[in-house]
């Protein structure tokens, strides 16, 4: 319902997978696939005549709309005109003129995959070598087979060898790892370069490349930079980064580490194999069953976290014409731009330039209360932003083809077609109906799952600098409007006797008596508010510590305790900290202040006689510039962390993006300074400065 008329070709068959274009030979190559058998097509001029929009007339739009046989051409446009010009990726743009999609009858199960990961003697891979490479296949079949490569009976060339071949004989589409973008990938494409082996891991034969067009991709969240691969027919998925999106959405990992989330998530085997960072390689030597073990629940854990998050952003590659793995770290800005030239591109209509940045007043995120409270609940409006624009009918005033209103519209009908659509046959299976079919419930979860956060991402670039479409007005009337809402859901939830907790943009938290039913008195607000806004009773506790806007506690009806906010689980926090504020939030819910006073004791003595581990102490950093950058600069003000690196004469040991982990250490100084800070490299000296961490 969503994708345009499309043109006939002939020799497309089955279903475009990836679409790749070199910069060399000014080539579009489509992969394509039907009946699990893979084709690829270089396109001719006739198929595809690549454009641009320039702003000639510097009257606030892109008014002209240039064609050109060669991308290299429209290419030196786009340099001539810079911002004056907008320029798609060759894939968006084939597919806009074409109005095919990727992935149209394909669902995550449809795909090969290989989960890789590797194992290596350093974690340099100029000075390392590879000791194994654990891969965990998956056919289109639903059949998996792991298998271990390793240095145990070979070399490490040969063992490289083994893995080129491997990839060419089970041919995956998806490539996936834990971080597989900053060591895995790299760490390989180094040691095969080392070894003067090809670097022949894309289908039919393709080398893997480094992404000329985001040489750096734009940070994920501080200190996630990494650089970007492409290997031709295949996506390389890393599972790290969509912890780290999912997290951005609604924040709740403690740490993005393979073994916490997958603990966090109750994916992990109970009889999981454990092995400490810094004794994997003493296992691979002297307890290789145990070695092979671990690898492979690493593999399967990876596996899980795919399979959990990929099926959303493989859907939404069917609605935003962008490949899916520039889908996974495309913003809400670029998305849009991308579905909205659709409509602009074939009315042949200008595009405006956005509007310049201004300030706007935002929602509602403070706190009413803090403390201990009992007997929470909490209501949100549902898609509160989305809802206000549509029954307010609050869109861009630039956007005069209505592309925003319509797809809004679009997406909205369509979720709700779905999501029932997958209630439906989830139900189906539940009974075991012979009728039930799991790859249908997979497609429809999946796609209402990808609408949803389209649909909740339009009002996000309604106050966005660099949107085409953006209107600051727009923006600011939806806040409008959300702050009254949020204001009259207050205003009745405190005339029935309850204590206003806590207000964040769409929702509130409020702490009742046992003797009101939070669902009663919902029905009486939500028959009293604007149609087209629905609140929802979105969940309860027992108790919640509430701390200041967005950081609160909970205790659950099953005696856990959540944390939620940076105040309670910062990832920088040292983690005996982050035991000392859980532990804080235990014994504060569950009402047992000597519980929490003999904690504090303990702790500090432990400090005291340094019965602590000096890993417990540790903080990381992760350097956005190396060393030479550092001394080259123009500022006097010392950084502790490379004062350390040049103490301890490894400046050389660490590169932009690399995370150095360091304590403090010595004699308690007046202000702490960078000779108090020593790296940590694992070994506990336990040389740690009482003082400070007390």
């Amino acid at each position: 319902t969503i994708t345009q008329t499309k043109k006939q070709l002939k020799w497309l068959i089955g279903d475009i997978t990836y679409i790749d274009h070199n910069h060399l030979t000014d080539e579009t190559t489509v992969y394509f696939r039907k009946d699990g058998e893979d084709y690829y097509k270089i396109l001719t001029q006739a198929e595809f005549e690549p454009f641009i929009w320039l702003n000639t007339t510097k009257q606030g739009y892109f008014n002209r709309l240039l064609h050109d046989k060669s991308f290299k051409v429209i290419k030196n446009y786009a340099k001539k005109y810079g911002r004056g010009s907008i320029i798609l990726k060759a894939d968006t743009q084939f597919l806009i003129q074409s109005g095919y999609s990727y992935f149209e009858n394909t669902v995550l199960s449809d795909l090969k995959t290989c989960v890789l990961d590797i194992e290596t003697t350093l974690l340099s891979p100029e000075e390392g070598e590879i000791t194994a490479i654990g891969l965990l296949s998956k056919d289109i079949h639903g059949k998996k087979t792991a298998k271990i490569l390793s240095q145990k009976h070979t070399t490490e060339r040969n063992m490289l060898l083994d893995f080129l071949d491997y990839i060419k004989d089970t041919d995956p589409d998806l490539i996936c790892g834990h971080n597989v973008f900053s060591f895995d990938i790299p760490f390989i494409v180094e040691r095969l370069k080392k070894h003067n082996l090809p670097l022949t891991l894309g289908k039919f034969d393709k080398e893997l490349y480094r992404d000329y067009n985001t040489s750096v991709v734009n940070r994920i969240k501080a200190g996630f930079e990494f650089y970007q691969y492409r290997i031709p027919g295949r996506y390389i998925i890393d599972t790290m980064h969509l912890a780290i999106i999912e997290d951005t959405r609604k924040p709740e990992f403690e740490s993005y580490n393979l073994k916490y989330l997958a603990k966090y998530l109750n994916i992990s085997k109970p009889n999981r194999t454990y092995i400490e960072g810094d004794l994997i390689n003493d296992a691979y030597k002297n307890d290789y069953k145990a070695f092979e073990s671990y690898l492979k629940d690493d593999l399967e854990e990876t596996e899980e976290l795919m399979n959990r998050w990929l099926p959303a952003y493989i859907q939404m590659s069917k609605i935003i014409p962008i490949d899916l793995q520039s889908q996974i770290y495309a913003g809400s800005t670029n998305k849009f731009k991308a579905l909205f030239c659709i409509d602009y591109y074939h009315a042949k209509e200008k595009i405006p330039e956005p509007e310049p940045l201004r300030k706007f007043q935002g929602a509602i995120s403070k706190v009413e209360n803090s403390g201990i409270f009992l007997n929470i609940a909490k209501y949100d409006a549902k898609s509160l932003y989305p809802s206000i624009q549509l029954a307010k009918d609050v869109f861009p005033k630039s956007d005069k083809l209505g592309a925003m209103k319509k797809y809004l519209t679009q997406f909205r009908d369509e979720r709700l077609k779905y999501k029932k659509l997958a209630e439906i046959e989830k139900d189906l299976i539940d009974a075991g109906d012979p009728n039930a079919n799991v790859k249908r419930y997979e497609a429809y979860s999946a796609y209402q799952l990808a609408l949803k956060i389209l649909i909740n991402s339009f009002y996000g670039v309604l106050g966005n600098a660099f949107f085409l479409w953006n209107d600051y007005d727009a923006a600011e009337s939806v806040t409008s409007h959300g702050r009254n809402i949020l204001m009259f859901f207050k205003e009745k939830i405190e005339e029935a006797g309850c204590t206003i907790i806590n207000m964040d943009t769409d929702g509130a938290y409020f702490s009742h008596s046992k003797d009101l039913d939070p669902a009663k008195l919902l029905i009486d607000i939500n028959s009293q508010i604007d149609p087209g806004i629905e609140l929802e009773f979105e969940k309860s506790w027992p108790r919640m510590l509430s701390y200041k806007a967005k950081n609160y506690a909970t205790l659950d009806s099953k005696g856990k305790v959540n944390l939620t906010g940076s105040a309670f689980k910062s990832r920088r926090a040292t983690p005996f900290l982050k035991k000392f504020t859980r532990a804080f939030a235990e014994y504060y819910l569950k009402d047992d202040p000597q519980g929490w006073d003999d904690e504090y004791f303990l702790l500090k003595r432990a400090i005291a006689d340094k019965t602590l581990a000096t890993e417990e102490l540790v903080e990381n950093t992760t350097i956005t510039f190396d060393y030479a950058h550092y001394i080259g600069r123009t500022e006097n003000n010392k950084m502790p962390v490379f004062e350390a690196m040049e103490k301890e004469e490894v400046t050389d040991l660490y590169k932009a993006g690399d995370k150095v982990y360091y304590y403090y250490s010595g004699e308690m100084q007046s202000k702490l300074n960078s000779d108090m800070v020593k790296l940590y490299h694992g070994v506990d000296l336990r040389d740690y400065n009482i003082d400070h961490y007390i």
